[in-house]
């Protein structure tokens, strides 16, 4: 019993599942729904193709904050490398204030003040260059990174702005070979007989009417004995009719003429018959 029951339920949900998909499949066909369809498609690459815009606007940004910043420290690399310079110049003239020949001409000279402060700003400002060149070197390699992405990303765009263009045509030829295809199938439908309009319909149901309206009268007839009476009426009919018709030959001296009894050989019967 279980088992007819899940039987039962699987077709019934079989059936259900089934009408849904003819029923959404001729949906589909509709050419309101084709357009509708077709907008919604059309929709989604618009926005696809509004956050693609939006992200490459952004990337865009990143590179130009890139660029400036490259552009600053390469600024500050020229200014830091002129300072460098001029301290390593205050050291050079500081040189020829010392003798540099012994070791106590060497230490005088090192233990200024300016040679301190000289030599402290040429180291600090030489390390400061170095990883300011570092970082330009990365920039340099980001911006060249950003430049190949964005040129992908603005090819990906055009490319999808040209595809929204072909959604709008490609809608219209949809829209225009389902409705040819649909006229066409009628017309091979009534060339095969099997039309399924509504003037077909409608012609077939009075047929229907009208061959059940003399069913109807039939069995009347036949019930009530008024077919029997027209039966003897008819034949009654055709009867009278071969009479008319043999009588009316008859006039003309064409229809068939029954012999009549010799009256000359009565006559002579008569006559050789001898008194009594």
């Amino acid at each position: 019993m279980f088992k007819a029951m899940y039987r039962y339920v699987k077709a019934f949900f079989a059936l259900l599942t089934g009408g849904i998909n003819g029923m959404r499949m001729s949906l589909n066909e509709n050419r309101h729904v084709i357009a509708a369809t077709f907008d919604e498609i059309k929709d989604e690459q618009v926005a696809s193709v509004q956050a693609m815009s939006d992200a490459v606007a952004e990337m865009i940004a990143a590179k130009e904050r890139k660029v400036v910043k490259s552009g600053s420290l390469t600024e500050r690399v020229a200014e830091n490398a002129e300072m460098r310079d001029g301290a390593l110049a205050m050291i050079d003239e500081l040189k020829g204030q010392f003798d540099l020949t012994t070791d106590e001409g060497i230490e005088a000279l090192k233990a200024t003040e300016d040679y301190q402060e000289a030599s402290g700003a040429y180291e600090s400002l030489s390390k400061e260059i170095a990883d300011d060149e570092n970082t330009l070197e990365e920039l340099d390699q980001a911006i060249e990174e950003d430049e190949k992405q964005l040129a992908n990303r603005l090819a990906q765009l055009g490319t999808m702005k040209d595809q929204i263009e072909k959604i709008k045509e490609e809608k219209q030829e949809t829209i225009a070979d389902m409705e040819s295809a649909k006229q066409e199938q009628k017309i091979n439908d009534m060339i095969n007989g099997i039309s399924q309009n509504d003037s077909s319909e409608r012609l077939q149901e009075m047929r229907d009417m009208r061959n059940k309206a003399k069913a109807k009268v039939k069995v009347g007839r036949k019930l009530a004995g008024t077919e029997t009476n027209a039966r003897k009426e008819r034949f009654k009919k055709f009867a009278h009719k071969k009479k008319a018709s043999s009588e009316f030959d008859k006039l003309l001296g064409i229809g068939k003429e029954t012999a009549a009894p010799s009256t000359e050989g009565e006559a002579t019967e008569t006559a050789t018959q001898l008194p009594e």
